[in-house]
């Protein structure tokens, strides 16, 4: 069975030819999902550099997975990708927000609510109870 991140990956061609080629060397266990989503943050991060592309298809497999996820999926989808995106841009001088034009609503909670982290003007405590929630519960405001 493929895992979450190739799932996501298989939304865009050149992401999931990328991919493949990253999965194949790293070789990355099926028992190592946040190592998944790191790779996959990484290639998502190499191909945004291509000003043409479009990874609206990428990001609307994100939404519906956290749409439909249970607590444990929402933490590697918010911790394991979306913070794995932030600090990829951040640590290469990239403007984290450029990621945002793609994001649906429950994308946008989860990318807001790791920078209110970040930024101290939210818990950790509370943060986990927003990662670890289930489904539906997306509010970050």
């Amino acid at each position: 069975m493929e895992s979450i991140a190739g799932q996501i990956a298989a939304a865009n061609d050149g992401v999931r030819r990328q991919w493949e080629i990253a999965v194949e060397a790293d070789s990355i266990g099926s028992d190592e999902p946040y190592n998944a989503m790191a790779v996959l943050a990484s290639v998502l991060y190499d191909q945004s550099t291509d000003q043409c592309l479009d990874l609206a298809d990428v990001f609307a497999a994100i939404e519906r997975e956290l749409v439909a996820a249970d607590g444990r999926m929402r933490n590697l989808l918010i911790v394991g990708l979306l913070e794995d995106l932030q600090n990829l841009s951040m640590s290469r001088g990239r403007d984290p927000d450029m990621w945002v034009k793609w994001m649906g609503p429950a994308t946008l909670a989860g990318w807001r609510m790791v920078e209110r982290l970040w930024s101290s003007s939210v818990s950790p405590a509370d943060f986990n109870a927003f990662v670890d929630s289930a489904a539906g519960d997306i509010s970050a405001d």
